[in-house]
């Protein structure tokens, strides 16, 4: 049996490049971009599936896809297409990153 974490982690990596192609669309309006997106979005809906098959929690899975992906956005937001968060924004985002790690600290499966 495949642990949660992994698929955690390779729901975070599908998650990162459906970001990065979503704002490249936005940006190009590439129509292979939203394809790539909508492809990859489609790749964590399934790996989410696996994750709560494997008897991990739905509620915990959902909680850590949401805080992994908004770290993520801001992370690629930021870097990649130079966007700008506050002061605030990058608080939040910190302590969303700190729960995420209680919450895997703290989980035995």
């Amino acid at each position: 049996m495949t642990s949660p974490l992994i698929y955690l982690t390779l729901m975070t990596f599908a998650d990162i490049f459906a970001i990065y192609y979503m704002k490249k669309y936005v940006l190009t309006e590439k129509p292979e971009h939203i394809l790539i997106s909508v492809i990859f979005y489609s790749l964590m809906l399934y790996i989410f599936y696996k994750i709560i098959k494997s008897g991990f929690g739905i509620g915990i899975t959902n909680i850590l896809m949401c805080i992994l992906s908004i770290i993520w956005g801001v992370v690629i937001g930021t870097f990649i297409f130079g966007e700008h968060i506050t002061f605030n924004q990058k608080i939040g985002t910190t302590l969303g990153l700190i729960g995420s790690l209680i919450i895997i600290w703290n989980t035995d499966t």
